[in-house]
């Protein structure tokens, strides 16, 4: 965590603790760290984020230039030992609601999201043989914790990954981690989610960036919805009960976005005269063929005049329009003949 906040040089004290230049980085001094790099600047809970009204959003961030959000929803579960997999849904949640409350409530320019570690996770609890013994590690061990440990006047052992810490400052202390996905066995608590060793799930973490570009600034690209066509060259229906297909003209991306369609037919009165359907065009895939959607669309009714036209009306869901009236004519042969 100490990394992700803004300095020159991180050190470790006496009492463990990492300093960003000679400064605490626990929770209740990030934003002093912050500020110290960029007056205007504030650090807050995401929880309590959410929770404010958006009045009181637009009062938290007045003036800020840097607005540091910290979250830990895995971390909690993860610690106490719930339920890792819906955590990691329930996080996911949680940062789209922030993404579109910082981009489209508070207008944010730039928004970074990332992590301060990784994690292993096992839904099994571990057998003995996963566990390296307290006594591989020599020395004076100040600090002891399932995937690590900190110790001065190590002796190497090679089943343990040693690594010093001089770019914290301390030359005189070595920290020490079991190879692989193993953990140093410790009493107590919980035994499937850990972090902190030198795994790659440990130290891989995401970075996602996003920007606001405005319309004449370098790269912009404007956001679009998919388009979508009718195929097919009749538009004649000659049954109660018939297929129309319907064309995604090009895959979605980050800059083409979804789109939801209401479809039914009308009279020229406006009155429905078919079933309603809704279309989602949400497909990323290059294939033609896999971005075309079939709708069974069933008549209400009947008496439909054949010189008479019938509209199939589109409007789009989210931006609560009508997109587009296709014209139809009905000349559906036996539809009295046989007294349905």
């Amino acid at each position: 965590m100490a990394a992700l906040l803004p300095h020159e040089r991180l050190t470790m004290e006496d009492d463990l603790k990492i300093r960003c230049d000679g400064m605490a980085t626990d929770a209740s001094n990030r934003e002093r760290v912050l500020q110290r790099a960029c007056l205007e600047s504030i650090a807050v809970d995401s929880a309590g984020f959410r929770r404010c009204s958006r009045e009181q959003r637009a009062e938290l961030v007045r003036g800020k230039k840097v607005v540091y959000i910290y979250h830990d929803t895995i971390d909690r579960v993860g610690e106490s030992g719930g339920d890792v997999a819906q955590a990691c849904e329930a996080a996911v949640r949680e940062l789209t609601q922030l993404m579109n409350l910082l981009v489209n409530e508070r207008k944010a320019s730039s928004v970074l999201i990332t992590s301060d570690h990784g994690f292993l996770y096992s839904r099994m609890a571990l057998d003995a043989y996963d566990k390296a013994d307290r006594e591989l590690i020599s020395g004076e061990i100040l600090e002891y914790k399932r995937r690590y440990a900190i110790v001065r006047g190590l002796k190497m052992d090679e089943r343990l990954i040693a690594h010093e810490m001089t770019e914290l400052g301390r030359s005189d202390l070595t920290a020490v981690f079991p190879r692989g996905c193993m953990r140093f066995r410790l009493q107590g608590g919980d035994e499937k989610y850990f972090h902190g060793g030198l795994s790659l799930q440990e130290w891989m973490i995401p970075v996602l960036c996003y920007q606001n570009k405005k319309a004449g600034q370098k790269g912009f690209r404007a956001i679009s919805r998919v388009e979508v066509a009718l195929l097919g060259e009749s538009r004649t229906i000659s049954n109660n009960i018939f297929t129309l297909s319907f064309y995604q003209k090009e895959p979605c991306t980050d800059r083409t976005q979804p789109r939801t369609l209401l479809a039914h037919f009308e009279d020229a009165n406006g009155r429905a005269i078919s079933d309603a359907h809704r279309l989602v065009f949400d497909s990323a895939d290059a294939d033609n063929s896999a971005r075309v959607t079939r709708v069974r669309f069933r008549l209400l009714g009947n008496g439909y005049d054949r010189r008479q036209e019938y509209d199939l009306v589109l409007r789009d869901e989210d931006e609560k329009c009508e997109l587009e009236r296709i014209p139809f004519r009905i000349d559906i042969v036996f539809e009295n003949d046989f007294g349905f």
